[in-house]
């Protein structure tokens, strides 16, 4: 799956909206980290509304609709990060990415990658949530269960 995240496009033409689709996003996704002091709190207004959109664009495993915001969302493939402020990505889990496996007879994994660039500007990604040897292991054993379940 290519990376994408949601965007706010600009429109400021109804700012009753824009503050509206903020507030949902922020009501069902984390956005502490764009409060004054924080890691994104230094972000220009644009940028805090893109970040909560995304924020609840990811936590919905990226599915279109929860890009919307009355059409003021959009989605890129081009990462928006801003200094020192990451746009998370969220990474589907084996299962999702098999179509017609049963979410039930397994460990479900949602993974957190966070493009960062060291101060060296060379390339790192973070992963929160699992404990690697976990993830692997429930790789492992979906592999198993989908191939005992369709051959």
């Amino acid at each position: 799956m290519t990376n994408r995240w949601c965007m706010f496009d600009g429109d400021k033409s109804n700012m009753d909206l824009v503050k509206k689709n903020y507030s949902i996003a922020c009501e069902e996704a984390v956005c502490t980290k764009l409060e004054q002091g924080a890691s994104c709190g230094e972000l220009s207004d644009e940028s805090k509304i893109s970040c909560a959109f995304n924020a609840y664009f990811q936590k919905n495993k990226q599915r279109e609709e929860y890009c919307n915001f009355n059409g003021l969302g959009k989605i890129t493939t081009i990462n928006p990060a801003v200094e020192k402020c990451v746009f998370p990505i969220e990474i589907l889990s084996f299962q999702d990415q098999v179509a017609g496996f049963d979410k039930s007879s397994g460990p479900f994994h949602l993974l957190t990658l966070s493009p960062y660039i060291s101060p060296a500007n060379s390339s790192a990604i973070f992963i929160s949530g699992q404990l690697l040897g976990d993830i692997i292991s429930g790789q492992l054993e979906l592999e198993v269960k989908f191939k005992e379940k369709h051959g």
